[in-house]
């Protein structure tokens, strides 16, 4: 996959680990690499992973891919919550989290706001949606 950084500094956020999926008026990246990645299926699979009891997904635009790739993980009923960061401008993204989950028998406890709201409007439809096992 193609990892994209928008500027290259240690921890920064609003890199993207993937093809072209994500709103293009979004970012404007500055460097583009090749890099491996994985699902979580596979990490629990290949036992390099044991089954998470808490799963926290905050990845700037592919969480639906990361939670599509992890659908034999959240049928294991030692996962209990899974919080997830949404972009709801990111309608695919949105509405695709809602249905797995949903399949997955998650259900919403708690939106809140992501932290980078209050400083700027341009992320004021970014949440963290907190779902617990039903």
């Amino acid at each position: 996959m193609t990892f994209k950084e928008k500027k290259f500094i240690e921890g920064w956020s609003m890199h993207q680990f993937t093809s072209d999926l994500y709103p293009k008026d979004r970012i404007n990246f500055q460097q583009y690499y090749k890099i491996y990645g994985t699902n979580i299926d596979s990490l629990i699979k290949n036992n390099i992973l044991l089954v998470p009891t808490f799963i926290k997904i905050d990845v700037d635009g592919i969480e639906h891919l990361i939670l599509k790739g992890g659908k034999n993980t959240l049928l294991n009923s030692n996962v209990k919550s899974i919080l997830v960061e949404i972009d709801e401008n990111f309608k695919v993204q949105l509405y695709t989290i809602l249905k797995i989950m949903k399949k997955n028998n998650f259900i919403i406890k708690e939106k809140v706001n992501s932290f980078m709201n209050g400083k700027s409007n341009k992320f004021k439809n970014h949440f963290n949606y907190i779902f617990d096992r039903n």
